[in-house]
């Protein structure tokens, strides 16, 4: 069972990532960027993918397209799995072995 402190007091949603860890990702995917020459937001796509996993959304003409799944909506951290640490665990792993790293904060 989640705690409570893992939702909002005002809407009861469970809480994201925070704007600190964001940018921690994110400038981890444009250390990554500059060491593999892919695009930021090409890698964030791929680590998605690669990590999360693609769900088949039905379009409004009928057609089906594949989507990685959202980071956006990952619970920050408890039982439920993926999680946001979870999940940026695995892109800190596959970080280092292309040779990038942060430091801690």
């Amino acid at each position: 069972m989640p705690l409570l402190a893992d939702k909002c007091p005002t809407c009861g949603r469970k809480k994201t990532r925070s704007l600190r860890q964001n940018a921690r990702y994110f400038k981890l995917l444009r250390e990554l960027s500059d060491k593999l020459g892919f695009d930021t937001e090409v890698l964030h796509e791929y680590c998605k993918r690669k990590f999360l996993g693609v769900i088949d959304v039905e379009m409004p003409d009928w057609t089906t397209q594949t989507l990685a799944i959202s980071t956006a909506k990952l619970p920050q951290h408890g039982p439920e799995e993926p999680n946001w640490d979870s999940y940026t665990l695995m892109v800190e792993h596959f970080a280092a072995e292309n040779g990038v790293y942060l430091e801690e904060d």
